[in-house]
């Protein structure tokens, strides 16, 4: 008798254990722990089995996903990319973020959904979205790996830096060429989200109900220019920008 109980101890023991585990989140000791919590609060991202994978690259797919959820775009555009079929999991989530023409593609009208994106593209996606003016590229000579930088991404991360969405490294260095790991994303456009008043940032949620259907973030940028002064305007309908 008393070995059965012993042995409904060790199985109670064991399943309390095995329940305990996993109820034990991935990014439970994680730097961005906060910002992840905060993202699954505002339901812009799921946890699979308690997991988010935070050190895992985000794919471009995932991130115009998570971009969309965070600005609630949703007007998805005709154009199609090549190798973005209605069948994938992103289609829509692709469309919408060309629609809103924070992403172009590649010149030969693909998307690559399950490729990894660059700390620069992201540079470039932010600068896009949030419609920031140019700034001196001087500031970026304050970065040991400045003489890698690419000509074309050195507006987008000069903005991006001082706006202070992103930051360097402890060595001193940017690195526009790495890759973006998920945790890494949601710390990026949590930046954006503290830093920037909501007018700001919510004026640019679903845009083509402004009065025109193909009006976009980035046709917005070509009709009011650089101009700082426009950035702070509540836009009514587009042809107020005509």
């Amino acid at each position: 008798m008393l070995k059965k109980i012993i042995l409904i101890v060790m199985i109670m023991n064991l399943f309390i254990m095995t329940n305990s585990l996993a109820e034990v989140k991935d990014f439970e000791n994680h730097w961005a722990k906060k910002e992840i919590e905060n993202f699954i609060e505002n339901e812009f991202i799921k946890l699979e089995n308690n997991n988010f994978r935070p050190d895992e690259y985000i794919t471009r797919g995932e991130f115009v996903h998570l971009i969309n959820n965070v600005f609630t775009f949703t007007n998805p555009s005709n154009l199609e990319f090549i190798d973005v079929l209605p069948s994938d999991e992103y289609y829509e989530d692709v469309l919408i973020a060309r629609n809103q023409g924070y992403i172009l593609g590649y010149l030969d009208n693909t998307f690559k959904p399950n490729k990894t994106i660059s700390r620069q593209e992201a540079a470039k996606i932010f600068s896009n979205i949030m419609v920031l003016d140019n700034v001196s590229s001087n500031l970026l000579l304050n970065y040991n790996d400045v003489s890698s930088f690419p000509d074309w991404s050195k507006e987008f991360l000069s903005s991006v830096v001082e706006n202070g969405y992103f930051s360097g490294y402890p060595d001193g260095t940017l690195r526009p060429y790495d890759n973006i790991k998920r945790a890494e994303a949601i710390k990026m456009i949590d930046n954006i989200i503290e830093d920037e008043p909501d007018e700001r940032i919510y004026k640019y949620r679903d845009i083509t109900d402004l009065g025109e259907p193909n009006l976009n973030a980035y046709d917005l940028k070509m009709l009011v220019g650089k101009d700082p002064s426009v950035i702070q305007l509540k836009i009514k309908t587009a042809a107020d920008l005509l």
